[in-house]
């Protein structure tokens, strides 16, 4: 493969390349906390910044990475919904997967390898993939939620934007998806040819699911499938 950016080849489904750290478009989604640490890699490279500077930024990226995932442990989903709970398990596993990333580029400041940070950004561009994931099921979820709740105490059906039931007072469950959205934002048109049938698909699916088109093995089967090519 070689990188469009700097000619320089690399073997092939390489997802960043070694020389000039150019992130393959092709082979991922990219999310602007990734684009910020690979901006902040060139800069380090370049010498712009100090190796000390380069690990500060780190280190905050890192509290803010596992304050995000403090959060998503605490996601709510709709009734315990199998698809919301895939969405929530992406968010997490796609969180936790960016503070591995960030802990191999810190290992950069002791031993100053450079394969620690071409490692680095290979494993937050893995990690990306899932908090897209979840961003696209969250949407979709949350787009194609019935218009009442179900309390869960009495059975009574109530407004979505009522907190408590109309009937017996109790508190009603939250409709939908809710996360912090500050690092799992992407922009739809930044994808290509392959990614956008993706998610196209997958916003099918789940809409078909709730509008009682398909079953829900067919459609856990289906996002199922399209979380293991998301892993390749």
């Amino acid at each position: 493969m070689i990188c469009q950016n700097c000619n320089t080849e690399n073997p092939e489904n390489s997802t960043v390349c070694h020389k000039c750290y150019n992130i393959f478009l092709t082979q991922t989604y990219i999310l602007p906390i990734i684009k910020f640490t690979q901006k902040l890699i060139i800069r380090l490279m370049s010498n712009e910044i100090s190796v000390d500077k380069f690990e500060e930024e780190l280190m905050l990226m890192k509290k803010f990475l596992e304050n995000q995932l403090k959060e998503a442990e605490n996601i709510e989903t709709i009734n315990d919904i199998e698809i919301a709970v895939i969405a929530k398990n992406s968010v997490l596993k796609g969180t936790e997967g960016l503070i591995e990333g960030v802990n191999e580029l810190l290992k950069y400041s002791m031993d100053n390898k450079p394969a620690r940070l071409k490692n680095g950004l290979e494993i937050l561009v893995r990690s990306g993939k899932n908090l897209v994931l979840f961003n696209i099921i969250r949407d979709t979820i949350n787009n194609s939620m019935p218009a009442k709740v179900i309390c869960l105490f009495c059975g009574a059906d109530n407004n979505t934007t009522l907190n408590f039931c109309s009937r017996c007072n109790k508190k009603l469950p939250k409709p939908g998806i809710k996360a912090n959205e500050s690092i799992i934002e992407f922009n739809e048109s930044e994808l290509n040819e392959k990614q956008s049938s993706n998610y196209l698909e997958l916003k099918e699916t789940v809409e078909n699911f709730f509008e009682k088109k398909i079953d829900k093995d067919n459609a856990l089967n289906k996002i199922n499938s399209l979380l293991k090519f998301l892993e390749h």
